[in-house]
């Protein structure tokens, strides 16, 4: 059994690493907007946006799924990581197909170049597979220091692609989005031949281990598919409705207030693992209790601070010209509350072996999502898109708390706080800053 002390280390280095990629989006996020404004914004969102919808959903849950045998079953790391590349690879050149037809449809009505950019870029979806997995896979070994390497790494590209387009005096989102994928395909090549050198290449993959793979990968797969409408249906339908210019601005929202989960982001993970190594039903029961009332106790306060925050820092950050989406960044500051708890929760699920109860729930948010933006959007604009994403978001935790009764937690144990679980948050937050502290210290 891993002791506690190990899994505090992990979610202190995960902290870190998360804080290494808030501090990205911190630089990355107003960098795009001050080098594009409002409309080059809104362009490149719209050129990434359904590329990075169909490499989702290609995925089929084989991350989640490489990680959890992973964990369990060691010794087979290479077998499992090769078998899982080559159905990732199979499903994302049927998807990259299919993907070029909805790109027309989903961008009919945007500029050419724009609509061609993402043809282009749906190169992202076979890129995905061969980067991802591997990562996943160091999870699941408990390699965090490797798997938070290999999570920084595409943010890092993505400052310098954006570094290099600001000095070369370039102003447009499609140049932008071709450098990137230029980064990935680099990334992809060095990723390949490192996991060559560290795992033997098998001669056949065998077919029941891709259906072992797919049989466990495949419901939390499926959940993607609403959890990623719930959180970029929105955005396709202000895409798809809206002048670029409000798309733009919602980003930018979106943006700053997805900084709020750096704290929640890096214990999700790390409880997955621990759950998924337990073999003490009790235990597992009592840390995934724990785990939920501490991300309660986090969220409340990180959704506070930011609508407190907002209205003077992030139109100071991204400029004058967004100042209009200070509103918009508030309530999706909420709405990133739930998302951070549902975060947690469904990352205990997986741990637990459980990924068919979170698509259950994740339709139950986007039937809430799909409600709300149509009763809200037309009237309200894109902050009836924020609403409705509160809604969308909050709807999944409700559904996932009631769930929690097939694993013998109540809902009260799940989400009301105790004296024990602030102390809990406290021990973290000084590990972690520790952690960050001795991260620092070379540099200082």
């Amino acid at each position: 059994m891993t002791p506690p002390s190990a899994s505090l280390r992990r979610i202190s280095g995960t902290f870190a690493a998360n804080l290494t990629l808030y501090m990205l989006a911190a630089a990355t996020g107003p960098l795009a907007a001050r080098l594009l404004g409002p409309d080059g914004r809104g362009a490149l969102a719209a050129i990434q946006l359904w590329p990075g919808a169909i490499a989702t959903f290609a995925m089929l849950g084989l991350p989640e799924a490489v990680a959890y045998f992973g964990a369990r079953q060691p010794e087979r790391a290479g077998r499992w990581l090769w078998t899982s590349v080559a159905v990732g690879l199979a499903a994302a050149c049927v998807a990259t197909a299919i993907g070029y037809v909805l790109i027309d449809v989903g961008l009919r009505g945007h500029d050419a170049g724009i609509v061609h950019a993402a043809h282009v870029y749906l190169l992202l979806v076979v890129l995905t597979p061969v980067i991802g997995l591997p990562c996943q896979l160091a999870r699941g070994l408990g390699r965090f220091g490797l798997w938070n390497a290999m999570r920084v790494a595409p943010a890092l590209g993505w400052l310098a692609v954006l570094a290099a387009t600001w000095l070369s005096g370039s102003r447009a989102a499609e140049t932008i989005a071709t450098g990137y994928l230029w980064f990935l395909i680099v990334e992809a090549v060095v990723i390949v031949a490192v996991c060559v050198k560290q795992f033997a290449l098998p001669k056949v993959v065998e077919l029941r281990d891709a259906g072992t793979l797919l049989r466990y990968g495949l419901p939390s797969g499926l959940s993607a598919v609403p959890q990623f409408l719930n959180l970029r249906v929105d955005q396709m339908l202000i895409a798809a409705m809206l002048p670029t210019r409000q798309l733009g601005l919602y980003v930018a929202a979106v943006s700053w207030s997805a900084i709020s989960g750096v704290v929640l982001n890096a214990a999700a993970p790390v409880i997955s693992r621990r759950l998924a190594v337990e073999q003490n039903v009790a235990v597992a029961r009592s840390i995934f209790g724990r785990s939920t009332r501490a991300a309660v106790i986090v969220s409340a306060l990180t959704a506070g601070a930011f609508a407190i925050v907002t209205p003077a820092a992030m139109a100071f950050v991204y400029g004058g010209a967004f100042r209009e989406a200070v509103p918009i960044a508030i309530v999706l500051s909420a709405a990133n509350a739930f998302v951070m708890i549902n975060t947690v929760l469904e990352e205990g699920l997986r741990g637990l072996g459980d990924t068919p109860t979170i698509l259950k729930c994740e339709l139950a948010g986007f039937a809430a999502t799909a409600l709300a933006l149509a009763l809200l959007l037309r009237p309200m604009g894109i902050m009836g898109a924020a609403v409705a994403s509160v809604a969308g978001y909050s709807a999944v935790t409700a559904a996932l708390g009631v769930s929690l009764r097939r694993h013998d937690l109540t809902f009260e144990a799940a989400f009301r706080p105790r004296g024990a679980d602030v102390r809990y948050v406290l021990d973290v937050a000084s590990a972690s800053w520790d952690q960050v502290r001795r991260l620092a210290a070379p540099a200082v």
